[in-house]
């Protein structure tokens, strides 16, 4: 009787195992979880703006979480369709393989951190809601201020170094090179898009 091997959980082994684990899931479906990565995603990152810019202190609650939830649902979506198109070429320039399906699924697997950071984000609008999005600072005391300073500023700090080695040794997998060139990737695929900006805000 053959013992057939376990597969692994993609959400755990690609933390450790980026290469090996995309390789797997492009091998076997490339569209598994790709949305919900990408949405969930976008959705951290619209909540991350929101707190960032005080926007609380233009919105209410309830209509400021939705326009989170479901802007930056869609727009995560749309990033990574987009993005993946911009990295594909940036790839292909240097004898990448990856094709537009690979390359959403190695943009929307590195952002696991991001939902990571969504989880956290979950008992902070539990507790503080609408205050947390405000720029007003009588409702934080000395000791969320410090709390956040000694434990959420860390794991940030943590996510998004991990963020970018998944993101590098993503694209490295899904164009089938090495790390290098993976990291030369997403350098160029980004420069093609910052330096234009930088040159036009420079001129204008």
């Amino acid at each position: 009787m053959e013992t057939q091997t376990k597969t692994p959980n993609p959400f755990l082994a690609i933390w450790i195992k980026p290469r090996g684990t995309l390789r797997h899931i492009l091998d076997t479906n490339p569209q598994q979880h790709v949305l919900l990565l990408a949405a969930l995603s976008g959705i951290y990152r619209a909540f991350d703006n929101a707190s960032k810019q005080s926007l609380g202190d233009s919105f209410a609650f309830l209509p400021l979480l939705a326009v989170c939830i479901l802007a930056g649902g869609l727009i995560g979506i749309a990033s990574v369709y987009i993005t993946a198109e911009l990295f594909r070429w940036a790839g292909s320039a240097l004898d990448g393989k990856a094709t537009s399906e690979e390359m959403r699924a190695a943009l929307a697997w590195s952002a696991l951190p991001d939902c990571v950071l969504l989880v956290i984000y979950i008992p902070i609008l539990v507790i503080y809601g609408h205050k947390w999005f405000t720029s007003s600072p009588e409702w934080m005391s000395a000791e969320l201020a410090l709390a956040i300073i000694i434990v959420l500023a860390p794991i940030g700090i943590v996510m998004l170094a991990w963020r970018a080695f998944l993101f590098v040794k993503c694209l490295a997998e899904a164009h089938r090179f090495s790390a290098w060139r993976g990291l030369a990737t997403g350098i160029l695929g980004t420069a093609v898009v910052v330096v234009p900006l930088l040159v036009f805000f420079a001129l204008f």
